[in-house]
């Protein structure tokens, strides 16, 4: 009798022929089973707009091929090493595309092995977008392949993109992706596509924000698709992409001591670069950094190593035996070198070579100079300010310290500085903190030329004998510098134009500088007075829709708006644009086909400032949003309205006293009212651009004493 059994047959005989016949019964393990297909971005797309298609099957089955086709005559299979897994393992792989013609398409998934066959379809309906517009980034706008847009990878990058479409919609959705670009992956493309965490990469509408390491260094394609939709249907589709390259900070390559320094011949001598250290180091992912050292001899008449006047001569290793390896573990940062192997009063340089994966080398030197037994061994140690680039806006301290004396009160301190390639001249009283003969010396800021280099050289001279046993360091330094704009600064438009009445915008652009990222602190300044108000502080280089206050008629409605464009290491340029803010009862002369508003603008003012039981105030609105930003510039244009209008009631004699009184209550309110606000608001101690913000704010409002009542007060 046949018994049927899977992977067996169940066998017949044919008794005419005497032939046997066999049907085999498959086992289910080797079938394809739970095969399924959806699109990521629903069954309704335009021209050009890319979409994703998922497929999953539930079970592999024994060697499947799976093969897409997405009609037209579009078809492939599907090459993955992970279909020869387990024949039980599930299965999912996505691929994207974009339909070039408008239409209807069954997009199908068929997977198929020697045990059988499935398949899975969706249809989809491609519709002609007639619906044109354009799309902005910021922070990235300009960024191409060959010049991206550089940020560091120890700072957030944060870009917002803006879709503005022509057409009647209701909604626009936005879809951010992002793609690493390698010699293999020159193009964006599922398989460069970066997979991040919600933790690492937020997307968040027209907001892309990539936390503090979350990237490799590399360059990066970030790409924008916004799509207009009208009664839940897309009425039109906008694509932008912009290049980024995130860089690390520079290794920092340290000896400690100085750039040259001296040492007596009784003493070994000891070089210690263990100070050195990868500015991007993270704790959970610290990778080893190595060290190379050479050694030469310093030859030639010159004040500085390195100079096209002087020469190196190599010891071939009568300097210090250095192994066939010249890379030093990280735990042989320091080393001693024999003082019987150089010889007295000649210069020798030893130099340190730092290195890591991905990173660029990065070196530093330092000149030791054996001098005779009874003099004084003087380090230089970094108090402040003292980094790779010194920022000339901070200041500089520094102190000299003696390693082999007694007490450091042993030695007279004799400090100067020279520049090597700018002119400049030292005047220690007004110049410095300390002047030139203490331990410690400390510049004050915007004393050093920008992108300029100095040497700052320490005489030790013992105080008993006759003044000539002495030991020296110095200190080779470049002072930073501030971002420049080859092509155009900044702008404002409109340049002229009436308060309340008129959005202003603010853009900056093409500031360059190595030391990337830049912020942005946009100032409101009336020509009286050079402080200013603080109106944003942001890593974009534009304010958007800024309601600005009134300037006074002595200076014909004059104000500025002062832009400082600082870099990562704190150095800033300071860009100042002049426009004309009219008042409100001057709307008629800035545009005279519209009507003077002065008789709503008590009424406008109250109703920005002044909740009622019945609405709340614009005011109290965005301090309850958490828009800080929003609500001061908002008081500044309030407040200098009405300091404004105090100023010239005072002055005008047309006024009748009760006149003057009425609004004089009016005002007293508001600004009341402003300052309730901003008082029983919470400031996060954590930001201090709010509590500049909120500050500024204060002060605005309050600066006419005499209109506050005494609670205010």
């Amino acid at each position: 009798n046949p018994v049927p059994a899977y992977g067996g047959a169940e066998c017949s005989v044919n008794d005419l022929t005497e032939s046997m016949s066999c049907k085999v019964q498959e086992c289910p393990a080797n079938r394809i089973i739970g095969l399924s297909l959806h699109s990521t971005s629903g069954n309704v797309t335009l021209i050009g707009l890319e979409m994703t298609f998922v497929m999953s099957v539930e079970q592999i089955g024994e060697n499947p091929t799976f093969t897409w086709d997405f009609g037209g005559g579009f078809k492939f299979n599907v090459v993955d090493p992970a279909l020869s897994l387990d024949v039980y393992s599930s299965y999912r792989y996505e691929v994207s595309h974009t339909f070039i013609q408008e239409g209807s398409y069954d997009v199908t998934i068929s997977g198929i092995n020697q045990h059988g066959n499935t398949s899975a379809t969706v249809t989809i309906d491609v519709l002609e977008g007639n619906c044109p517009g354009n799309v902005t980034f910021t922070m990235i706008d300009g960024g191409t392949l060959v010049h991206p847009s550089s940020f560091l990878a120890r700072l957030p990058i944060h870009v917002s993109g803006t879709a503005l479409f022509s057409c009647e919609h209701s909604s626009v959705e936005y879809t951010w992706q992002l793609y690493e670009l390698t010699s293999i992956h020159p193009y964006p493309s599922a398989s460069n596509l970066v997979d991040t965490n919600d933790t690492d990469v937020l997307k968040y509408n027209n907001d892309l924000h990539i936390g503090v390491m979350a990237l490799d260094y590399g360059i990066y394609v970030i790409t924008l698709e916004a799509v207009a939709k009208h009664s839940g249907s897309p009425v039109g589709s906008l694509y932008k992409q912009g290049y980024i390259k995130v860089k690390p900070l520079p290794l920092v390559a340290i000896i400690k001591g100085g750039t040259s320094r001296s040492v007596n011949s009784m003493d070994t001598v000891f070089i210690d670069a263990s100070l050195s250290y990868d500015p991007d180091d993270d704790v959970l992912h610290e990778d080893v950094m190595k060290f190379e050292w050479s050694c030469s001899k310093y030859e030639g008449n010159c004040e500085l190593p390195g100079l096209s006047n002087c020469t190196e001569e190599a010891l071939n290793g009568s300097c210090i035996l250095w192994s066939s390896d010249t890379s030093i573990q990280l735990t042989d940062a320091n080393f001693t070198v024999s003082n019987s192997a150089l010889i007295e009063n000649d210069p020798y340089l030893f130099t340190l070579t730092v290195r890591k994966a991905n990173r660029d080398p990065v070196s530093f030197t330092q000149m030791i100079v054996v001098v005779s037994a009874e003099k004084p061994n003087v380090h230089l140690l970094c108090l402040q300010n003292c980094n790779y680039k010194v920022t000339p806006n901070s200041k500089l301290s520094m102190a000299a310290h003696c390693t082999n004396c007694q007490r450091q009160s042993d030695l007279n301190f004799d400090w100067s500085i020279i520049s090597v390639d700018c002119e400049f001249t030292m005047d220690w009283a007004s110049m410095s903190f300390t002047g030139q003969f203490g331990q410690a010396v400390s510049f004050r800021p915007r004393v050093f030329q920008k992108g300029c280099s100095f040497i700052l050289h320490v005489n030790g001279v013992k105080k008993s004998g006759a003044g000539v046993d002495s030991g020296f360091a110095s200190f080779l330094f470049r002072t930073n510098t501030p971002p420049i704009a080859p092509y155009r600064s900044c702008i404002v438009s409109p340049s002229i134009g009436v308060t309340l009445f008129d959005e202003f915008d603010i853009y900056c652009d093409n500031f360059e500088d190595e030391d990337v990222p830049l912020t942005y602190e946009f100032y409101y300044v009336k020509v009286e007075d050079s402080t200013g108000s603080l109106l944003a502080y942001t890593d974009k280089p534009e304010l958007l829709g800024v309601q600005l206050g009134p300037g006074d008629s002595e200076s014909n409605y004059t104000v500025e708006i002062h832009i400082d464009v600082t870099d990562y290491l704190q150095a800033t340029t300071t860009e100042v644009v002049s426009l004309q803010v009219y008042p409100s009862h001057m709307q008629s002369f800035v545009y005279p086909e519209t009507a003077d508003s002065t008789n709503e603008l008590v009424e406008t003012l109250t109703n920005l400032t002044v909740t009622t039981h019945n609405q709340e105030s614009k005011l109290d609105n965005l301090l309850h949003s958490g828009d800080t930003q929003a609500a001061s510039q908002l008081v500044f244009t309030v407040s200098a309205i009405l300091n404004m209008e105090s100023h010239e009631n005072t002055t005008n004699t047309n006024v009748t006293y009760n006149e003057t009184m009425a609004m004089l209550e009016q005002r007293s309110l508001i600004r009341d009212s402003i300052v309730t606000s901003l008082a029983n608001t919470s400031v996060d101690v954590d930001d201090i651009t709010v509590l500049k913000q909120k500050a500024g704010a204060m002060h605005s409002i309050t600066v006419e004493s005499t209109e506050l009542a005494p609670s205010t007060k």
